[in-house]
């Protein structure tokens, strides 16, 4: 994402996903820094541990983080770039952990390349030790994944793990499907540019 102004380029991005997230849940998303000179890169996080998804019966939640920089862009004077480097994002059921997308371009220690964990909370002393020991190698593999936006996660939460879009006041299920999709297109948009200078 290239806008014009440092901390103009730094709202329009916070503001594009924050659309997003506040169509599946009430919990905001919070930025903490950048603070230039020093520092140039910031972090977005969802105000929540545990945001809650859609109504409540669906007892499903999300926990995000991201991590960026604002870079200046070649193109022109004052122009700025967001890149994001890291991200977090974590779903729950019932809160039991079930999918963690995890990504962090700067570890020093550990898998920097996009990978996803399944099932880290699933296994519980009632199911057979086999059982048990198979979930655990699979919670623990690091599956490649590519660079994943967070709006396909809430996407696919409600095409398939049951969770309803917030309406807004007036708003019908079908309207607010369709508001969530256009904040989605909109926030995956501004994602995949903060993602374009990875090379993988």
């Amino acid at each position: 994402m290239v806008g014009s102004g440092y901390w103009e380029t730094v709202q329009v991005f916070h503001d594009t996903l924050q659309a997003a997230i506040a169509r599946v849940t009430q919990a905001i998303l919070l930025v903490d820094g950048p603070f230039p000179p020093d520092e140039m890169s910031g972090r977005l996080r969802v105000s929540e541990i545990k945001a809650a998804l859609g109504r409540p019966a669906s007892n499903r939640a999300l926990s995000l983080a991201m991590r960026f920089r604002v870079t200046a862009n070649t193109s022109g004077e004052d122009r700025w770039e967001i890149q994001t480097f890291a991200y977090s994002y974590l779903l729950f059921r019932d809160d039991r952990e079930e999918v963690g997308y995890h990504w962090d371009d700067e570890a020093v220690i550990g898998i920097q390349t996009p990978h996803v964990h399944f099932g880290k909370d699933l296994a519980h002393t009632g199911l057979p030790r086999v059982d048990r020991d198979r979930l655990g190698t699979l919670a623990a593999a690091h599956l490649p994944t590519g660079l994943v936006p967070f709006t396909q996660i809430l996407r696919a939460a409600i095409r398939n793990l049951g969770v309803e879009p917030l309406r807004r006041q007036g708003e019908s299920i079908e309207e607010a499907r369709a508001a969530a999709e256009r904040s989605f297109r909109e926030a995956e948009a501004a994602l995949s540019s903060s993602f374009a200078w990875w090379k993988g």
